[in-house]
């Protein structure tokens, strides 16, 4: 009997082992290994999805350094034309000066020149009625005589004929 039981006690403790083993494994695999099948989905999609990020960044980073590379081509572009309106605004600012200069010089000689004309009809104005009289009673004086008139006469036809050749 103790046999017996020793070994009716020996099956069902086999029985309850294999029991608790089976009970082990099915909630290892219920729980256990679904998390671990669900972690290791989860992980695969952050990797799938931080892949995605990595080209997407990736793609970003060249638009912008493309977008640099245009820009930086546009600025250089920008300040060759600012350099041409600056060099043009001093040509424009240089020939505006020299055209300035000009007209200032010729208003210089004009003015000039007018106050010479000036100057010399107010001098024939004083001097003319001086000049009539002197003249008049010179020429009265040379007529006066009947041989100077013939002189007077022959060096103007002189002076004609030379003026002819």
């Amino acid at each position: 009997m103790i046999i017996e039981m020793l070994t009716f006690f020996n099956v069902y403790s086999v029985f309850n082992f294999l029991c608790i083993i089976a009970l082990c494994v099915y909630l290892f695999k219920r729980f256990v290994l679904s998390s671990l099948y669900d972690q290791r989905r989860l992980e695969r999609r952050n990797v799938r999805v931080l892949k995605e990020e990595h080209v997407r960044l990736i793609k970003e980073k060249d638009g912008a350094i493309r977008e640099r590379k245009v820009q930086e081509k546009q600025g250089k572009w920008l300040l060759n034309k600012i350099d041409i309106w600056k060099k043009n605004v001093i040509n424009e600012e240089h020939t505006h000066e020299q055209d300035l200069k000009n007209s200032q010089e010729l208003l210089r000689n004009y003015l000039e020149d007018q106050a010479v004309h000036l100057s010399l009809d107010h001098t024939k104005a004083e001097i003319a009625p001086e000049a009539i009289i002197g003249a008049t009673e010179k020429l009265k004086k040379i007529f006066s005589n009947k041989d100077e008139q013939e002189k007077f006469i022959k060096r103007a036809l002189k002076s004609l004929k030379e003026f002819q050749r």
